[in-house]
């Protein structure tokens, strides 16, 4: 049987579920990377959202249903950034890397809520969560490697040193969000590039 599509106000009922869920989101994205998840209710979520919990419930199962979502739409929020400013850099690898990283630190100054909700809120959940995060790691590890493609040193995986400077990415961008974003940008960006740097020219 065809289901019937409603409009209300020249505006579908699929155009208003997303939308709704769209504004569960953003208050997860809120609540999570404010307060944080485990003290996160579906209640506080509705409450943001300015939703009942039946709406809720329409577009996701639980909490960590929410999270996976949050985390899926809050890095693929950051990665266009970094994207979209690395394909404006110069051919230069070290412009590309210099381009890459001050884009990435720069969103997470301007939303503190970024690092929580990339970085610490996602983790030690479920295996499902775990598994997510696990994924998106070696999406941004192929991202790094692409940045050194064509540096090839003998005896060297590109994607295994790749593995190894994004978690120095994480691990700066985690200590700078614990110091509240007390050091200098550029001090984290430089020490970075320095890394990147060391790597191709080894």
């Amino acid at each position: 049987m065809e289901t019937v599509q409603r409009t209300y106000r020249g505006v579908s009922a699929e155009a208003r579920r997303q939308e709704r869920r769209h504004r569960l989101i953003e208050a997860g994205m809120e609540i999570f990377g404010t307060t944080g998840y485990r003290t996160a209710t579906v209640e506080s979520v509705c409450a943001r959202a300015e939703l009942t919990k039946r709406y809720f419930y329409e577009s996701f199962s639980s909490s960590e249903d929410l999270l996976l979502a949050v985390y899926a739409h809050t890095d693929e929020k950051l990665r266009k950034t970094v994207e979209t400013a690395v394909a404006s850099a110069g051919p230069d690898p070290h412009d590309i890397i210099r381009t890459a990283l001050t884009e990435l630190f720069s969103a997470l100054q301007a939303d503190h809520r970024l690092a929580r909700l990339l970085f610490v809120e996602i983790l030690g959940v479920s295996p499902a969560v775990d598994a997510a995060y696990q994924r998106t790691s070696l999406a941004w590890g192929d991202t790094i490697a692409a940045l050194l493609a064509g540096w090839d040193p003998p005896g060297v995986r590109r994607d295994l040193l790749a593995t190894a400077i994004l978690g120095a990415v994480i691990g700066a961008a985690v200590r700078w969000s614990l110091e509240e974003y007390a050091d200098p940008m550029e001090d984290i960006v430089q020490a970075l590039r320095t890394l990147f740097a060391a790597a191709l020219s080894a």
